[in-house]
């Protein structure tokens, strides 16, 4: 995620999306568009999905992924897996790729860069599906740091906290959230912040885990600029992220 390749990042997933006008031919082109993706992407399922609801904008729904069904069709989503942690969706109006396995977008020298993996899948899909623009482009890292202890001080040190510790101490807290829309240059940035506060039975906290979601996008991209705009995305992404976590954390990312 970082222009820097740490020993033990803490990035636990990526997401790198498009989404396009609703095309009525999409279904034929998808045999071709897995005949040019087989060899990365051996395995394929075809998955009917009811159309849902997805609530946001406070932790529990983030943690829980809380749904809610509609009533709208269901839809269909083909799917594409290899054995490197990645999966591939398309769908009408939009292909994303997930890595849970992320190593580096694109730091030189390393391999299984995540970039690589865009460029593959977005140049057999524009190949036969000819786009003119991409409604939005998006590239969202989350990332999971696990805490020594519950306490304020601990928090501080690993963070440049977009949270508020000001009135209330973290040791009391049983939710934290913290989030961020901000405009960067001519593209949008949706950071979220979140602790998990896990408990058990006999109410002993366990060791909190702190979330950092960045989602970074664009709007109204020319196709052929997919690549070059998702570049920038990654370097908004990279900086915010650097900008949050303190040496303390690297001294941890870095440690054999």
């Amino acid at each position: 995620m970082t222009s820097t390749l740490y020993k033990n990042p803490t990035v636990k997933k990526v997401i790198f999306q498009i989404r396009f006008p609703n095309l009525f031919y999409l279904e034929s082109k998808i045999p071709d568009i897995q005949c040019d993706i087989l060899d990365k992407f051996p395995e394929s399922a075809l998955i009917f999905q009811q159309a849902i609801n997805l609530s946001v904008g406070n932790k529990d729904n983030i943690n829980n992924n809380q749904l809610t069904t509609n009533e709208k069709s269901p839809f269909m989503i083909w799917q594409f897996k290899n054995n490197d942690g990645y999966i591939l969706e398309i769908q009408n109006g939009s292909l994303t790729i997930i890595s849970d396995l992320h190593k580096t977008y694109d730091n030189e020298g390393a391999q299984n860069k995540f970039r690589d993996v865009i460029e593959y899948v977005i140049q057999a899909f524009l190949k036969h599906i000819k786009l003119p623009f991409i409604t939005r482009i998006g590239l969202r890292y989350i990332d999971e740091i696990p805490l020594p202890k519950k306490s304020t001080n601990s928090y501080k040190r690993y963070f440049n906290t977009s949270l508020s510790f000001n009135r209330v101490n973290i040791d009391d807290l049983r939710e934290s959230y913290a989030k961020i829309v901000k405009n960067i240059d001519n593209y949008t940035l949706v950071y979220q912040e979140y602790c998990k506060y896990y408990e058990n039975e006999t109410t002993e906290v366990k060791q909190p885990i702190v979330v950092l979601d960045f989602d970074a996008m664009a709007f109204k991209v020319q196709s052929t600029e997919y690549l070059n705009v998702t570049d920038k995305l990654h370097g908004i992404v990279s900086g915010e992220y650097e900008a949050i976590i303190k040496d303390k954390l690297r001294e941890v990312m870095n440690k054999s």
